[in-house]
């Protein structure tokens, strides 16, 4: 049978750390989503290397953008759930 466990301090900082380590983890995801779909599609523009419309494009970056945007939303709505 498993010993009950005391509420303390230790409890606080595993918690907490559990916390940063997930919004790290989904802003990690965010910062994903703009590389691949800001940055890489930009660079290929500039060295006129990508050959698909300009809606596309432009569709994928708000998407990306929205998207990233969204995640690291989240990950700063994760940290509120820090406890002191």
């Amino acid at each position: 049978m498993r010993r009950p466990r005391a509420a303390g301090k230790a409890d606080k900082l595993v918690h907490n750390e559990q916390t940063k380590l997930l919004a790290n983890f989904v802003n990690s995801a965010a910062v994903s989503f703009l590389a691949a779909g800001v940055i890489a599609p930009a660079i290929s523009l500039l060295n006129a290397t990508i050959d698909r419309p300009a809606w596309q494009l432009a569709l994928l970056l708000v998407g990306c953008l929205v998207i990233s945007g969204s995640l690291h939303y989240a990950a700063r709505q994760v940290l509120k759930g820090l406890v002191e």
